[in-house]
Formats: C-alpha cells, structure tokens, sequence
C-alpha cells in the first residue's frame, strides 16, 4: 500500500493560479486583455453613449420648436456653457478621482491592502464634486442678472433664459455629481452600466419631455 505524500500548495502563486482573474469581467479588462479589446470594451460604450446624447439632443430641440416659441429654443442654446461648466467640475473630480481608484485597483493586484483607500478616494469625488457645484449655483442665483447678459441673451430672450438658467442652477450640483459617477464607473472598467445608466436616462427625458413640454407647456 502506498500513501499519498501530495500537499497542497497554499502560497499566493498557487492561489493566484486556483482562482484566475474572470476573464470577460471588468477587472479583467483593465488588467489582463490583450490592448485592442480593452480598448473596444472600454471606448464602444462610451462612444455610443455620446452619440445617444447627441440624438437627445436633436429631439430634445425638436420638442421645444414645436412650442413655435423662438425665445425658448434660444434659451436652451445660450445656457449650454453652463453645462460645459459642470461637466468640468465633474470632470475634474471624476477623472482625478477615477485614476487614482484605477491605481489603487492595480497596486491591489500585489498587495490587497491597497484597495482599501478606494471608498474614501470615491467618497470624497463625489462629495467634492457636489458641493463645488452648490457653490457655483449659489454665485449663479445670486448674480442671475448678470449671468444671463453675460450668456448673451437680448431682450425678446431675456425671459425665458432667466427662467431655463433658475432651474439649471438648482439641479448643477446633482448634474456634477453625476458627471463626476460616469467616470468613477468607468475606472474600474464598467463602461456597459455606464452606457446602460445614460440611455436609460435619454429614454426617460424623452418621456418627460413629452410630458412637460407638450402635456404641461
């Protein structure tokens, strides 16, 4: 009779070995797929998620045309550096925060203690993201005049701007939060929920598009 002598080995290698990285999931895109796929997976999303935008926003602009009120379309365009301020502020904080959680994820991959900080980095992108953009929007509220003329808006648009910028202004620091959660998403290789979280999204404003606009003027 002969007795197994075979041990098992528990070092990391071995486990490393046990248990590989899923390959398809997201971590595995960031740190083992070949370059052109990780870049398809990670930049397919994202693409199609921009272009969406881009046909909201065609439709979006139909809906307010055919109110046959040029003020309001004019309104809409004159705001939009707003929106490229915000998508700054969450930039900022989305995109910083974001790669330094992509390192982090990688250091993690020697030494599991390093992921640790990764929820106080996320913690404070957010906070931080949303509370530059309740300042901004309180500068904004106070200064509302001067921000409208600033924008360009003349005397027949005036109105309507002030009226689109009030409600712009009050929902900038949940656009910058937002803004800023795109990235840290995308970080850690989840661009597909991303994509999903933002058409989800254009389909319910063309809900409420049809809704506010069309229904309730």
């Amino acid at each position: 009779m002969t007795t197994d002598t075979t041990t098992t080995d528990s070092t990391p290698a071995a486990a490393a070995a046990v248990d590989p990285v899923d390959i398809g999931g997201d971590r595995w895109y960031l740190s083992a797929a070949p370059i052109a796929r990780a870049l398809l997976h990670l930049c397919g999303p994202m693409a199609a998620a921009m272009i969406v935008g881009a046909v909201y926003n065609v439709i979006n602009a139909g809906f307010i045309g055919s109110l046959h009120d040029a003020s309001l379309l004019a309104a809409v365009t004159l705001a939009s550096p707003l929106l490229g301020l915000v998508m700054a502020v969450g930039g900022v904080f989305g995109v910083g925060g974001g790669a330094l959680i992509s390192r982090l994820l990688g250091a993690s991959e020697k030494d599991p203690t390093e992921a640790a900080p990764i929820p106080h980095v996320a913690s404070f992108a957010v906070w931080g993201a949303a509370l530059v953009g309740a300042v901004l929007a309180g500068i904004g509220f106070l200064l509302l005049g001067p921000l409208v003329a600033l924008l360009g808006a003349d005397a027949a648009a005036a109105s309507a701007t002030t009226a689109y910028v009030a409600v712009f202004l009050a929902f900038v620091p949940v656009l910058a939060v937002a803004f800023c959660l795109e990235q840290l998403v995308r970080a850690v290789g989840a661009s597909r929920q991303v994509m999903t979280g933002l058409i989800g999204s254009t389909l319910a404003n063309i809900v409420f598009d049809v809704l506010f606009i069309l229904v309730l003027h």
